[in-house]
């Protein structure tokens, strides 16, 4: 069976290498070396390009593994760090651009609606969202901070309770008989205590209303303003918010 598929090979040795039988032979073997040569130089170059394929991936993970050992000495970033980063541009943010600031919480009392500068209410109430901890590890600038929110959350705190015990001074002093009246007599007050004139507050527009007129409002200024205990505390709450103001310059940068 072996032999009938390779009979044409034994015609043809039949009829060429019997009767030339060197000849033949040397041909055989050219044949075989040009064969041989060929398959072996396939194999070479496969196996080449498979070393050449090896050391490209061997380079490759040589240079991963330096990236990674790189990757490994670096410091390693901490979450406080992020928070860290956060607040201080948040603060740069607040004392050299404090209009730009979105999203600020309503003044809670009528001093700090009234103040020209409006950066401590908004200073404090970017920073009263963080956590106090985290702020007080701020590098440099933390314990600074996080003296602040306490010392604006008890100034917050005092001035509420003073306009509230104003408001009800008022309102058994006055004619007027609802709180609406009793706040406009209040914000002239206040406004009277921190520094204005009478014509100066009347330049600035009326907010009066209920029959109310000026010369009502700087009457009960008077009264309100002889009794010396009250005129400490107003006074003293008043140095507290232009206080903030000052220690919010020394953060600008």
């Amino acid at each position: 069976m072996e032999f009938q598929d390779y009979s044409w090979l034994a015609t043809l040795y039949e009829k060429f290498g019997v009767p030339h039988p060197k000849l033949s032979f040397g041909i055989a073997c050219l044949i075989g070396g040009i064969v041989f040569t060929g398959v072996w130089w396939m194999v070479g170059a496969d196996y080449r390009r498979q070393e050449a394929i090896q050391n490209r991936a061997s380079n490759f993970n040589e240079r991963l593994d330096a990236l990674s050992r790189r990757i490994d000495a670096l410091p390693a970033i901490q979450p406080d760090d992020v928070k860290h980063r956060e607040i201080e541009e948040s603060v740069r943010k607040v004392v050299n651009f404090p209009n730009a600031v979105n999203d600020v919480a309503a003044p809670k009392t009528i001093v700090e609606s009234l103040a020209a500068d409006q950066s401590p209410l908004i200073l404090f109430d970017t920073l009263i969202r963080y956590d106090q901890d985290v702020l007080k590890s701020v590098p440099n600038s933390g314990p600074m901070l996080h003296d602040f929110v306490e010392r604006y959350y008890k100034f917050q705190t005092d001035e509420g309770q003073l306009e509230s015990e104003l408001l009800g001074h008022i309102g058994r002093m006055v004619r007027v008989r609802f709180t609406a009246g009793w706040q406009i007599y209040l914000r002239y007050t206040l406004l009277r205590f921190s520094g204005l004139s009478k014509d100066q507050i009347i330049s600035q527009g009326t907010f009066l209303n209920y029959d109310i007129t000026w010369d009502d409002a700087e009457r009960l200024y008077t009264q309100i303003s002889s009794d010396h205990d009250t005129v400490e505390k107003v006074k003293h709450l008043f140095s507290e918010y232009n206080g903030f103001g000052e220690q919010i310059k020394k953060l600008k940068v």
